[in-house]
């Protein structure tokens, strides 16, 4: 994958991880301004096995919330919740969920989130 200008991804698995955790909001940023193709070879490095922990389904859901493909976030947003991911604490907050917000898909989501949050 070609990545942006300042953008490399060193000879580092840590750093290779870590730009591919971030280089998710790029992904979301080509879905909203009209580049469907450049936000899903970005989805598809995501999802390209790396030989480590891989990226969160969290952040794979910023790029499909950008494509408003609805469904596969909260497919996304499913894995987090079993996985029991921290990160889920973050849509709550993140604004590249807004478009989310009236489902009530996420409405229960909180609830069954925040239950199993207050046993732990």
């Amino acid at each position: 994958m070609a990545y942006p200008p300042g953008v490399s991804p060193g000879g580092c698995g840590a750093e290779l991880n870590s730009i591919r955790m971030t280089i998710n909001g790029l992904g979301y940023v080509y879905a909203v301004v009209g580049k469907p193709q450049e936000a899903k070879k970005i989805l598809a490095e995501l999802n390209r096995p790396t030989g480590g922990r891989g990226v969160s389904p969290v952040y794979l859901s910023f790029v499909h919330v950008g494509l408003a493909e609805k469904d596969e976030a909260f497919a996304r947003l499913g894995e987090a919740y079993q996985a029991r991911s921290v990160l889920l604490t973050q849509v709550q907050l993140e604004v590249i969920f807004d478009s989310l917000r009236s489902d009530p898909r996420l409405q229960d989501l909180w609830q069954r989130a925040e239950k199993r949050f207050n046993q732990e």
